[in-house]
C-alpha cells in the first residue's frame, strides 16, 4: 500500500494546468484529474479536509471520488488522508524538538490520541520512539513515500 502511495505522491504532486493534446475519454484527462485531486490534497492535509470539499471543488460525486481514490491508493480517503499527515510529520519528528501535541495539530489532527494512532498503523511505532530513533540520523529512517 505505501508503494502504491508512493507512486500516486510521486506521479501526481505536479501542477498539470497545461491543456495541451486534452483528450476526451482518455487516460490524460483523469491523470488530470487524480493530479489535481493529489495537489488539493497536498495543499490542504493540514486542516479539516473532507471528502465532500474535493468532491466539490472537483464537481464529482462524494461516491464517484471516493471510488477514485480507493482504486488508486488502495486506501478509503480518510485512511490516506491520515497516511498522508504521519508521513508529512516526519520531518518534523526529525528536524525540530516541536512537542508531539503541536505537530499533531500542525498536521491537521483533531486530537493528538489520533495522530500517534495512525502514526502507529503507518510506521509500527509511536513518534516519540520514531524521533528517539531516527533524530541523531544515525538509522536510515523507513519511509517509502515521497509525499507532497
Amino acid at each position: 500500500t505505501h508503494n502504491t502511495v508512493a507512486h500516486l505522491l510521486a506521479n501526481f504532486s505536479h501542477s498539470y494546468d497545461n491543456d495541451e493534446h486534452e483528450e476526451r475519454g482518455g487516460s490524460k484527462i483523469l491523470t488530470r484529474r487524480l493530479a489535481r485531486i493529489m495537489n488539493y490534497i497536498c495543499g490542504n492535509y493540514n486542516r479539516k479536509l473532507t471528502l465532500r470539499e474535493i468532491a466539490e471543488h472537483e464537481d464529482l460525486s462524494i461516491y464517484y471520488l471516493s471510488h477514485i481514490i480507493k482504486e488508486y491508493t488502495q486506501m478509503s480517503f480518510q485512511d490516506f488522508l491520515n497516511y498522508l499527515r504521519a508521513y508529512e510529520s516526519v520531518g518534523l519528528l526529525k528536524e525540530t524538538n516541536k512537542k508531539i501535541s503541536v505537530i499533531s495539530e500542525e498536521m491537521g489532527f483533531s486530537a493528538v490520541r489520533y495522530y500517534i494512532k495512525h502514526f502507529e498503523i503507518s510506521y509500527g511505532i509511536t513518534p516519540q520512539e520514531y524521533r528517539r530513533k531516527y533524530k541523531d540520523g544515525t538509522l536510515a529512517s523507513y519511509e517509502t513515500g515521497y509525499g507532497c
